[in-house]
This record gives structure tokens, C-alpha cells and sequence, in this order.
């Protein structure tokens, strides 16, 4: 194998390329004069056993789609340079190879079974069945998986903290008095033996401290460890989960629940039994999807689309780049959006003042067909618009306010750059 496949196969393993990106450059060196048309200049080859946690990164970010797809978006930018988290970087100078690069990579199909001969090369002297565990082999990526269960009972009321570092969660409620974990480990190293000690060491904990249950993973290696964990939960129990990269899931729970993650979805769906449920649930980069809550609720997102079907209460939503979503609403809102849209349905308002606020992005709001409320919409740059009938109103193309049914619950809408619309249905 010469000293460009080599590479190639190198940032594979690293992570600074992906799959396709990879099969794309190795059929640019398969073409005719492809070595006199460009050339490559990095740093010396080492055998130093690749990072575990791009391991990590790369499971994480495309978990939702794992098992059937290689999707991550390709980084072809000018100048083809590619760094690694310790800024080792692989510089490329493809120049007359970029139009023959674009061209290979629009034609690259997405499993590693379906790839290119030139990929398939590389591997020569393999089996069908043999490319997808010759490319974790190569990669320094060997995995051995296992499942493991525990369990404790805990009577039928109480708390619940679970902790996961990375891996997907989730937790639902169910009529008993104890509490059950099924994960499943996996562990990923450079060899068989050193992945086969990592599951070996690590332990699952369910344990109760001071009144609260705990739930967490002893790790053998936390840098190439994965743990995905079902939580059979007594219903009334209030849960807290926190992660730091992986899916995240609660149901069928009638406690106060709190969900936390640093990369991942967050789904939630029937908790709380009444208006004292409270119920947080964030994440960094995801999107958050829940059903049929109750009680005081807060959702948030830094990087990700809210949407929420169905709720009793008082519903408070975040997000700084994403579209927020309420439909089935019973109660009242405060729904913000810095660059997104919003839009929610209310087929009951609540005692608590509606508000909708979005700087970039358009927000709509339908409130039910005889509400007595106060509307005052605006909008810095767009168009207002209000299908109601109103009993007094005050209307400009930036600005409308006004009774309807008599006037009562103040609801409010405003956006810098976008169109606001408020109607009844």
C-alpha cells in the first residue's frame, strides 16, 4: 500500500475524514495522472493507537441513524486541511483534483458495503462479510459489547439521579416498587484483549444514598466506553438524568422529572399528575420532541427544534437557533426564539399572560374561538396580521392592539424581523 493510501486511511482512523470522504480521495488516486495532478504533505506516520474518544464523537453524532447509515457532511474546503483536537494537521494540496474530487463524492454510496472499489482495495484480500470488522480493525476501533442488568427495590415513591457520560437513556414508569437497569457496554480499543479489560472493569451502579438512588456506570476506560441504558422506574418517582452525549427519554412518570444533555435529543412524553408536576428538560445541540405533559414545564435548547404536542399548565421554551412547535395547548405560554420561528395552538388559555418573542423569524398564535383576551402584536419589520374581531383596536403595518371578546388575558407577540400573526380556530 503506497504512502497516499496510507494516509488516507490514517485520518480515516483519526476521524479528520470521513467515510466518504475517504473512498472519494482514494478513487482520485486510482485515476490516470491523479499522482502528477496534485501530491500530499503532512506529518510523518505514527503508530500511535488511535484517540478512543473520536470514537466517542463519531458514535454520538450520528446515533440516530447508526446502525444503517454513514452520514457525517463532508468537509471538502479550500485548501483541504483537516486538524485534529491536538492541532497535528494532514494539509493537502489537491488543486487540479478538486473538480475530480466533487465529482467522485456525488457518486459515493452510504454503507460500508456499498463502497467503492478503490476503498475496497485498500482492504484487498478480505471477504464481503470481512470489510465492515476491517475497517474497525484498521481504524484501532476493535468493540466487544455486553449486556447486563441490576436491579433493587426501593418501594414505590422516592428519587432517582441517573448519570451517563456517553450513551443513550431511557427511562419509563411502571406500577412497582422497584427499580430495573438493563444496559448494554460497549467498549472500544486498539485491540481485542485491551477492549475485552474495559468491559471486563467497568460496573454498573444502582445504590442509595442519603434517601436518593443513584444510577451510574463504573468505567473501565471512560474514553472509549459506552453504556445505553433502560430504566423500568416506579411511576411516582421523581427522576433527574443528566449526559454528556446520547439520546435521552423519559415516560409515564408522574413525579418532578429533570433531563439534561450536552449532545443529543431530548424525548419526553405523559409526566406529571397535576399542576404542582415541574418538569426541565435541555440540551446543547438537539432537538427536544415531548407529549402530553402537565404542571409547570420548561424546555430548552441552545442548537435544536422544540416541538411540543400536548399540554396542562404553564409551558416556558427556549431556544437560540431552532423553530419552536406547540400544538393541543391547554393553558398559557411563553414560547422565545432567537432565530427561528414560532408557532403554537391553544385550544384553552390559562390564568398566566401569553408570550410569544422572536428576533429572526416569523410567530404565529391561534387562541380559541370566544377567549376574552387583551392582544398587543408588533413586529420591528415585518407585517402584523390579526384574523379576529375585535371590539377595539389600534392597528398600523408594524403594530396592532385590541380587545376581542371583551378583553381580558393579556397575550402578546413581537418579533424584529419577521411577520406576526395572531387568529382564533
Amino acid at each position: 500500500m503506497n504512502d497516499e493510501r496510507e494516509m488516507i486511511l490514517k485520518m480515516l482512523q483519526d476521524g479528520k475524514i470521513s467515510l466518504e470522504e475517504a473512498d472519494a480521495l482514494l478513487d482520485v488516486l486510482n485515476e490516470p495522472g491523479a499522482q502528477e495532478s496534485g501530491g500530499f504533505a503532512g506529518p510523518p506516520k505514527t503508530e500511535e493507537p488511535p484517540d478512543a474518544g473520536d470514537a466517542r464523537g463519531d458514535e454520538s453524532s450520528s446515533h440516530r441513524d447508526r446502525e444503517s447509515r454513514h452520514d457525517r457532511p463532508g468537509h471538502a474546503h479550500e485548501g483541504f486541511s483537516f486538524r485534529g483536537e491536538r492541532d497535528e494537521g494532514v494539509e493537502f494540496d489537491l488543486s487540479g483534483l478538486k473538480d475530480l474530487l466533487r465529482t467522485t463524492m456525488g457518486s459515493v454510496r452510504e454503507t460500508v458495503e456499498g463502497v467503492s472499489d478503490s476503498l475496497r482495495d485498500a482492504f484487498s484480500g478480505l471477504g464481503e462479510a470481512d470489510v465492515a470488522g476491517a475497517f474497525s480493525r484498521a481504524m484501532g476501533k476493535v468493540r466487544v459489547a455486553d449486556e447486563r442488568e441490576v436491579s433493587a427495590e426501593t418501594g414505590s415513591t422516592g428519587s432517582l439521579r441517573i448519570a451517563n457520560s456517553w450513551g443513550d437513556v431511557r427511562v419509563t414508569g411502571v406500577d412497582a416498587s422497584s427499580i430495573t437497569a438493563r444496559a448494554r457496554i460497549t467498549c472500544w480499543a486498539a485491540d481485542e484483549e485491551l477492549a475485552s479489560a474495559s468491559l471486563e472493569q467497568t460496573r454498573l451502579r444502582l445504590e442509595e444514598h442519603a434517601g436518593e438512588w443513584a444510577f451510574s456506570a463504573e468505567l473501565g476506560s471512560a474514553r472509549g466506553t459506552r453504556v445505553d441504558v433502560d430504566l423500568l422506574v416506579p411511576r411516582d418517582f421523581h427522576v433527574t438524568v443528566s449526559g454528556a452525549s446520547g439520546d435521552l427519554w423519559l415516560e409515564d412518570l408522574r413525579g418532578s422529572q429533570t433531563v439534561n444533555t450536552m449532545s443529543g435529543d431530548v424525548n419526553i412524553a405523559s409526566l406529571g399528575s397535576g399542576p404542582e408536576s415541574r418538569h426541565r428538560a435541555s440540551t446543547q445541540s438537539g432537538d427536544v420532541v415531548a407529549a402530553e405533559l402537565s404542571g409547570q414545564i420548561a424546555l430548552n435548547t441552545l442548537s435544536g427544534d422544540v416541538a411540543v404536542n400536548g399540554f396542562t399548565g404553564m409551558l416556558r421554551v427556549s431556544t437560540k437557533s431552532g423553530d419552536i412547535r406547540v400544538t393541543d395547548g391547554r393553558g398559557s405560554v411563553e414560547l422565545r426564539a432567537v432565530s427561528g420561528d414560532i408557532r403554537a395552538e391553544l385550544l384553552e388559555l390559562g390564568p398566566e399572560p401569553v408570550k410569544l418573542t422572536s428576533v429572526s423569524g416569523d410567530a404565529r398564535l391561534e387562541i380559541p374561538v370566544g377567549a376574552a383576551a387583551t392582544i398587543d402584536a408588533k413586529s420591528a419589520s415585518g407585517e402584523v396580521r390579526a384574523e379576529l374581531d375585535f371590539e377595539k383596536v389600534s392597528r398600523t403595518k408594524h403594530h396592532l392592539s385590541g380587545a376581542v371578546n371583551g378583553g381580558g388575558l393579556a397575550v402578546s407577540l413581537s418579533s424584529v424581523s419577521g411577520d406576526v400573526t395572531v387568529t382564533d380556530g
